[in-house]
């Protein structure tokens, strides 16, 4: 029971803290994973459809694959530090 009230208490503070720049910092890495995504899926899919060697094509796929990862994981930390998350509590989505 102790435990629970100190972890409770703990991520008051923590959204009390750090709110307003968490969104910030969320938005912005999440800003940069998007583009370095953009740029690997379509370094990806230009190498994959403008060379004839199998082993090439097989790497412009894993590259465009990663950057298709790297898009889905900078869309949702975008999406986390979205305004509204702020109001319902950012930690208690994480937790």
């Amino acid at each position: 029971m102790i435990q629970w009230i100190v972890a409770e208490m703990a991520m008051w503070l923590i959204e009390g803290l750090i709110p307003e720049k968490g969104v910030r910092v969320l938005n912005a890495v999440g800003k940069v994973v998007l583009w370095i995504g953009l740029f690997l899926l379509l370094l990806g899919v230009a190498l994959a459809l403008a060379v004839e060697d199998d082993l090439l094509v097989l790497l412009g796929l894993a590259v465009g694959f990663v950057g298709f990862l790297f898009l889905v994981i900078g869309a949702s930390l975008r999406s986390l530090g979205n305004r509204r998350m702020v109001d319902m509590g950012l930690l208690d989505v994480v937790s």
